[in-house]
């Protein structure tokens, strides 16, 4: 019975480590950027007073073109179909990706200060 809790705490430490290197502050800021275009938007869900949605985004690297997804965060004032006109008039996005792995990407609010929506965040 004593091991099942080493064990449980190793399993606990593992998955923490693997969130932090998934977090916003990990090295996806220094990463090249990519000018790209949101293709796909969907809904989500109320919580509180912000809607918890989706963006499916697209880039080109090197004549390659990678997807990405983003979770976004509306403002508290946001109703739904102001989400879908918000995002429907959003022109471009900077992605930040991986050199080594172009499908290893992000959208950070610091390289789209004309997003009126929270994307780098961790979800819970």
């Amino acid at each position: 019975m004593g091991g099942f809790g080493f064990f449980t705490d190793s399993v606990v430490r593992a998955l923490i480590k693997e969130a932090q290197k998934e977090s916003p502050s990990d090295a996806a800021p220094s990463w090249p950027l990519a000018s790209g275009k949101i293709s796909e938007f969907a809904i989500g869900m109320k919580i509180g007073k912000h809607w918890r949605s989706q963006v499916v985004f697209s880039f080109e690297v090197e004549g390659v073109t990678f997807k990405g997804s983003a979770p976004v965060l509306s403002p508290e004032e946001a109703q739904s179909n102001s989400l879908v006109e918000i995002i429907n008039n959003i022109q471009a996005v900077n992605v930040r990706y991986d050199p080594e792995n172009p499908a290893s990407n992000r959208l950070l609010n610091q390289d789209n200060p004309h997003f009126p929506f929270k994307t780098d965040y961790i979800e819970s």
